[in-house]
């Protein structure tokens, strides 16, 4: 019954999660910068804000998921530092074009107020930066067990490697000492 409860969560629930809390924290950054409160918003732009945080941390997490399945696919799970890197940038990439599909023309569409279809440099900033942040985190976590078990599995071979060499040393050596065996 746990185990049903924590697949639901991590599947439905933990996504929304995931998005709110990278547009409380944009919010949050944004609005102390401006010296702005959330609550004094109108209505509607913090409603679609709202769901377009939700949606993409839906598709975030979708996302991530499935390059998580596809490097376990495409790549053997080695312990290298290449291998980090290369799903870090690739898992950042993503992200950045799925946060500037979404959040930067909403912010563009949302803020008529200042020019038409232009947003300040700090918005963009804020947009790319927290996201991309919280994707990385969210990839430390997810992946540290599988990089665990990597490293556990290296050094397993490596302490296979080393007792198969003392084992051919110590022939070596009982052949030297006893050499009608």
């Amino acid at each position: 019954y746990i185990f049903s409860a924590m697949k639901f969560f991590k599947k439905y629930i933990f996504p929304a999660l995931y998005g709110l809390l990278v547009y409380f924290t944009v919010r949050l950054l944004h609005d102390t910068d401006l010296n702005q409160h959330f609550w004094e918003r109108r209505f509607y732009i913090n409603a679609v804000e709202l769901t377009c945080s939700i949606i993409v941390g839906y598709l975030a997490i979708y996302l991530f998921e499935w390059l998580f399945r596809f490097y376990d696919r495409r790549w053997p799970v080695q312990l290298c530092y290449q291998g980090v890197v290369r799903e870090l940038v690739i898992l950042v990439g993503v992200n950045l074009v799925l946060v500037n599909m979404i959040f930067v023309p909403m912010d563009m569409s949302l803020h008529q107020d200042w020019k038409p279809w232009w947003i300040p440099w700090s918005d963009v900033a804020d947009i790319n930066m927290i996201p991309t942040l919280y994707a990385i985190v969210y990839y430390g976590i997810v992946r540290s067990s599988t990089w665990l078990t990597a490293y556990i599995d290296n050094q397993v071979q490596l302490e296979k490697v080393t007792n198969e060499h003392l084992q051919t040393e110590l022939k070596f050596l009982k052949a030297q000492y006893h050499p009608h065996f």
